[in-house]
């Protein structure tokens, strides 16, 4: 019993470290090393760059909210070290981008569709319904004399 409660705890404690990390990775794609302003800080190989990944990467195993380190930053060094809006999320435009995609290929399926069945009607002869009924009617005919 206590070796799994100390598995659990363990598990939680790695799931923790490994969430840290992920946020720290994160903050370091949104933020522009203040040396050259051209690079992120997940990419930029400096002096600055790296301290300021190490104190991003502390202060995120600590628990310190993104949006807070973020904003931080920011007023350290300016608002243009930012390397996307603050509160801009790519992927929620990922999202309309995909739902959109999906919407005009439905719509360009069903006017498909349409076109088809319409070019079917016209392209059937005038009698072929009625002779088809014919057919129809004469195979119910000879499957009751079977049964």
């Amino acid at each position: 019993m206590l070796a799994a409660i100390a598995s659990l705890a363990i598990i939680a404690a790695c799931h923790a470290r490994v969430d840290a990390v992920g946020r720290a990775h994160e903050i370091e794609r949104r933020i522009l090393a203040p040396c050259c302003r051209r690079q992120n800080l997940e990419d930029h190989d400096s002096e600055i760059a790296r301290a300021l990944r190490a104190e991003v990467e502390q202060r995120c195993a600590a628990g310190e909210p993104a949006a807070a380190i973020e904003d931080d930053l920011a007023r350290r060094y300016g608002e243009d070290i930012r390397a996307m809006p603050r509160g801009w999320d790519p992927s929620a435009l990922l999202g309309a981008v995909i739902a959109a995609i999906v919407a005009l290929g439905a719509l360009v399926l069903v006017r498909f569709m349409r076109r088809r069945r319409a070019a079917a009607v016209i392209a059937a002869p005038p009698g072929a319904a009625a002779a088809e009924l014919d057919y129809e009617d004469r195979l119910d005919d000879e499957l009751l004399a079977v049964d």
